[in-house]
C-alpha cells in the first residue's frame, strides 16, 4: 500500500437523538384512572393548586395491585375509600400538597404536606408534615411532624414529633416526642413524661 493513497473518511454513525425521559403528570382523576388501567406502576399527580377527588372507582380497574400514586407540588386532593387498597398499593403525598382523606385510606405524608384525616384512615407522617386527625384515624409520626389529634384518634409519635391532643385520643410517645394534652387523653410509651396537660 503506497503512502500516496488517500484515506477514506470513516463514516460517522448518527445515533438517534436521545430523548430526556420526563414523567407524565396527571392533573385530574380521569388521568389517574387511565394510567392505572393501562398498567402504570407510578402515577405522579400535580394539580397545580386545583382540587381533585379520588375514590374507589379511581383505583378499581388498576391493571396491577402494585402501584404508587405520588402527589406533589401544591396539589389539593380529596380521597375517600370504602375499601382499603392492597398492601402493595401506596398513596404518597409530598412537597406542599394538601389532602383530605376519609373512609379507609392509608397515606404516606412527607416534607411539608398537610393532611386532614377522618374515619379509619391511617397516616404515616415524616419530615415536617402536619396532620389533623379526627374520629378513629391513626397517625404514625416521626421526625419533626406536627399532629393535632381529636375525638378517638390514636397517635404513635417518635423522633421530634409534637402532638396537641384532646377528646378521647390515645398517644404513644417515644424518643423526644412531646405532647400538649387536655384531661381525658391517654398517654403511654417511654416518653410519656414529655407531656404538658392543659387545664
Amino acid at each position: 500500500m503506497s503512502t500516496s493513497q488517500t484515506k477514506t473518511k470513516a463514516k460517522r454513525r448518527h445515533s438517534p437523538a436521545r430523548q430526556q425521559r420526563t414523567e407524565q403528570i396527571s392533573r385530574n382523576s380521569d388521568s389517574v384512572r387511565e394510567r392505572l388501567r393501562t398498567g402504570a406502576t407510578t402515577v405522579v399527580v400535580d394539580t397545580a393548586g386545583s382540587e381533585i377527588e379520588l375514590d374507589d372507582r379511581t383505583f378499581a380497574k388498576a391493571k396491577t395491585n402494585e402501584w404508587t400514586i405520588r402527589i406533589i407540588g401544591t396539589s389539593l386532593v380529596r380521597i375517600h375509600l370504602d375499601t382499603p387498597l392492597p398492601e402493595t398499593a401506596h398513596i404518597v403525598a409530598t412537597d406542599a400538597a394538601r389532602l383530605q382523606i376519609t373512609g379507609r385510606v392509608r397515606l404516606y405524608a412527607y416534607t411539608n404536606t398537610v393532611v386532614d384525616a377522618f374515619d379509619e384512615c391511617i397516616v404515616i407522617a415524616r419530615n415536617h408534615a402536619g396532620i389533623n386527625a379526627c374520629d378513629t384515624a391513626q397517625v404514625n409520626a416521626t421526625d419533626s411532624t406536627f399532629v393535632n389529634a381529636y375525638d378517638s384518634a390514636v397517635v404513635y409519635a417518635e423522633g421530634d414529633a409534637v402532638v396537641h391532643a384532646s377528646g378521647n385520643t390515645h398517644l404513644i410517645l417515644s424518643d423526644n416526642a412531646r405532647a400538649t394534652t387536655q384531661r381525658g387523653v391517654t398517654v403511654h410509651g417511654p416518653s410519656r413524661k414529655n407531656v404538658c396537660v392543659r387545664s
